[in-house]
This record gives C-alpha cells, sequence and structure tokens, in this order.
C-alpha cells in the first residue's frame, strides 16, 4: 500500500501535478539521449512483466545513474496521471502490479513504481512525502497537509533527487493536465528544488542549511527555467510584499547571456505600460508602477539571448499588496528586446506620457548602436547625437512617439527600442513621489 495518497480536492490535485512549464531547453550535465531513446522504444508488451521490463530497460546501463535515468525516462513516459480517478474521491491502487496495468496513477503511485522499480534494478531508493508549491499554489497560503510524494535514489553514495510525477507533465494555465517530459526533475539540485519541494523529514531535505517549514511557505517560488538559465536568487525572496509607494523596484543578478521581462497584473488582467526592465550593474532592475491600491501579482519572464522568437518563459512572480495608495496615472515606457539585447539603459524620459508640441530632452545608453533616432507620430526622424555609448537629444513630441536604432554601418536597418505616447500638456500624469 502505498505510503501517502494525496488529500482529495482540486488545490491538492494541481500541487502533486506540478508547475505549468513549457520543455525546457537547457542541456542536462550529461547527454542521456541515447539511454532515453532505448527507454523510449521499450516494446510495449513488456509492461505485463516487470523482470523482462527491467531486462530490457537496463541492458545498456552501465553505472547506478543509467539505471535509474532510464527507469525515470520509462515511467515519465509510459505512466499518465489518473485525474479522473483523483476527482471522483477514489484513491488509485499504487502496487507495482496495478500501475504497470492501467498505466495510470497519482503521485504516490510514481513514486511507489519508481522505488519497486529502482529496487529490482539492484539500486538504494526512498520514497519522500512532502508538501510542494504546485500549479494551484498562491503566495500566503500554509503549508497544510502532505500533499506529494517523490523519491530519492542513491548513486555513487549520494542520494539524489527525482520527481517522476512532476517529470511526466503538469497542468497547463487552463488546469488541464498535459503530458509533457520534464528532465530538470532528473537528479535535481536539493538547493534547488528545495524552493518548490518541502520533505516532512527534514534528512531529506539534503540541504546543508535546513530551512523550517514557515520560512518555505513564505519564499518565492522561481520555475526550474529560472535555474536552467543559470540565474540565482534576488535578496527579495518573500513572495508577499507590502507596498507603501507607487514606485517599486526589484534588482535580480543577471547574466549578459539571458534577457529579462516583466508584467503586473490584477486579478488577472494586465496592467499596460506598469513595468520597466533595465540592465543594471551586474543584472537587471526591474522598475513597477502601481497604478492604486489593491494586490498585484509581478511576473518575470526570461530566455537566452540566443534564442531566436518573441517567446519567454516564467521565472519568479511576486504579490505585491498596497492597500493604500490613492490612484495613479503614470506610466512607465515600453521597451523592446532588441533594446534589451544591446545591454540598453533609458536615462530619460522615464515617462510613458509625453506633452504634445512640447521639446522633451532623449537620452540613453546603447552598446553596439551605429545610429539612434526618435521617429515621432507624424513621421518625422529626429536623429541623436551619439557620444561613446550615449545617445541624446532634444526633440518635438508629436503623437505616437519611437525610438529606433540601427547596428549596422550601412545605418538603413533600423529596430524599434522603445515607444512613448504623445498627450495634451494638461493630461500628462504626475509621477507620484514616495515619502
Amino acid at each position: 500500500m502505498m505510503s501517502l495518497r494525496c488529500k482529495l480536492g482540486l488545490a491538492s490535485l494541481l500541487a502533486c501535478l506540478g508547475l505549468p512549464l513549457v520543455p525546457l531547453r537547457a542541456e542536462p550535465l550529461k547527454d542521456y539521449t541515447a539511454l532515453d531513446l532505448h527507454a523510449l522504444a521499450a516494446p510495449p508488451e513488456l509492461i505485463a512483466s516487470p523482470e523482462a521490463l527491467l531486462k530490457y530497460l537496463l541492458q545498456p546501463a552501465t553505472n547506478d545513474e543509467d539505471k535509474a535515468r532510464l527507469l525515470f525516462r520509462w515511467v515519465t513516459n509510459n505512466i499518465e496521471y489518473d485525474v479522473d480517478s483523483y476527482k471522483s474521491g477514489i484513491a488509485t491502487p499504487a502496487s507495482l502490479a496495478e500501475v504497470l496495468r492501467t498505466r495510470k496513477s497519482m503521485c504516490g503511485g510514481y513514486a511507489n513504481l519508481f522505488a519497486e522499480l529502482a529496487r529490482l534494478a539492484g539500486l538504494g531508493v526512498m520514497s519522500i512525502s512532502g508538501y510542494v508549491k504546485g500549479f494551484s499554489y498562491q503566495p500566503g497560503e500554509p503549508l497544510g497537509d502532505v500533499n506529494h510524494e517523490w523519491n530519492a535514489v542513491r548513486i555513487d553514495g549520494q542520494w539524489r533527487l527525482i520527481d517522476s510525477t512532476w517529470g511526466a507533465g503538469s497542468v497547463d494555465e487552463t488546469g488541464i493536465y498535459r503530458r509533457r517530459f520534464q528532465p530538470y526533475y532528473f537528479l535535481a539540485d536539493p538547493a534547488q528544488l528545495g524552493w518548490t519541494h518541502w520533505p516532512a523529514e527534514s534528512k531529506w531535505r539534503l540541504l546543508t542549511q535546513d530551512v523550517a517549514g514557515d520560512e518555505f511557505a513564505a519564499r518565492v517560488r522561481p520555475t526550474p527555467v529560472f535555474f536552467m538559465l543559470g540565474l540565482h536568487m534576488p535578496q527579495e525572496v518573500r513572495h508577499t510584499i507590502p507596498v507603501s509607494c507607487h514606485n517599486w523596484s526589484l534588482n535580480l543578478p543577471l547574466p549578459e547571456s539571458v534577457l529579462l521581462t516583466a508584467s503586473l497584473t490584477q486579478a488577472g488582467s494586465l496592467q499596460e505600460h506598469a513595468t520597466l526592465v533595465q540592465r543594471a550593474e551586474q543584472g537587471a532592475k526591474v522598475h513597477v508602477s502601481l497604478p492604486g491600491a489593491g494586490e498585484y501579482r509581478l511576473h518575470l519572464y526570461g530566455r537566452k539571448k540566443s534564442e531566436a522568437g518573441d517567446s519567454f518563459d516564467l521565472l519568479l512572480s511576486y504579490r505585491l499588496l498596497a492597500p493604500s495608495l490613492p490612484t495613479n496615472s503614470a506610466r512607465l515606457p515600453e521597451i523592446y528586446v532588441t533594446f534589451q539585447a544591446h545591454r540598453g539603459e533609458l536615462l530619460q524620459p522615464l515617462s510613458y506620457h509625453l506633452p504634445e508640441q512640447q521639446v522633451q530632452h532623449f537620452s540613453l545608453r546603447l552598446a553596439d548602436a551605429v545610429e539612434v533616432a526618435v521617429v515621432s507620430g507624424d513621421g518625422q526622424w529626429f536623429k541623436l547625437q551619439r557620444e561613446g555609448d550615449l545617445f541624446s537629444g532634444d526633440v518635438l513630441v508629436s503623437g505616437a512617439t519611437r525610438v529606433v536604432g540601427s547596428f549596422d554601418e550601412s545605418g538603413k536597418n533600423f529596430f524599434s527600442l522603445l515607444a512613448f505616447a504623445g498627450v495634451p500638456p494638461g493630461l500628462v500624469p504626475a509621477v507620484p513621489l514616495c515619502q
């Protein structure tokens, strides 16, 4: 009988099912391609006999890590999360024979299946019960009951962590389970996994410095992509932050190889022009302009600079609580990816709304740029003066205003960098000052 049954209820179900992630693109420390292909090619009829299945799976294994990988890849590919049984309130049998027969199970069944196969393969293995911050997790909610189970496997004399449930798939933004292989959860770093997984027994946290349950519950929840991009946690690790000023900012260590963007939402509604991400010394600075009183979600997204396209992956989310702010109409300029990719820094203006038919000073730093110009709403171009990587100049604002830049000597190809809105002078919102 399984040692853990996830508590019945949709919230715990979604915790077991994990985070809504896209497939991770970062390369693993070891190339498991050949082992994975072997596991994926296992003849379907072998599932009727654990012994025959293991005899096939372990053929290419040369060490314990290979064995663990072959089992992990087979389990994540062949066992589906039994959402229907979970919602019905009927516990899914988690014995080895039953899970292999139905090819479905809940989180405890995944862990039990991996453990039983690992023991038959001669591996040291344990099942771990604990609490996880899954898809349904909301910042501020207490730990509550144990809601998940995963594994520790002994490799080269050390215990390593594996979560086959989260490795097999996750819940998408609509709440539907999607099978999607997540290699991050094979031999995950305890210090990284510890941001989302909290074993009930402290010995299985495998940390040099233990984390109390209350501290774990109060921490922000990074996604695996955060660590796969080589990022480090910012100083602010609380998921819920009281804010007493319209202007709030967060510093995040960020390597040159990673691009960062952000969004602010309130009750699921996107707040336009409420965030501004700027390159800063040894990282990035995220500026936030809160529209007024209320509860907000700040979401940070990232991707490798070398990747094509406009797709960014979720990295971190914060809850900002501003119970007593007056209404604020000031907004932040819109920054395009190209500006970030070339280590741009906007110095002036730092407001999205600019007074029409008035002269505005523009100043920015942009590495690699050959020419930078401001394009007004009536189509006029104003070339900014260059001194090293500093571009500046005075421009008469008219309507929708863009800053564009060229990065080749021909000066023929221009890319959008920044965007502003020209409005009547009397309608330019005042930028609130903090006490």
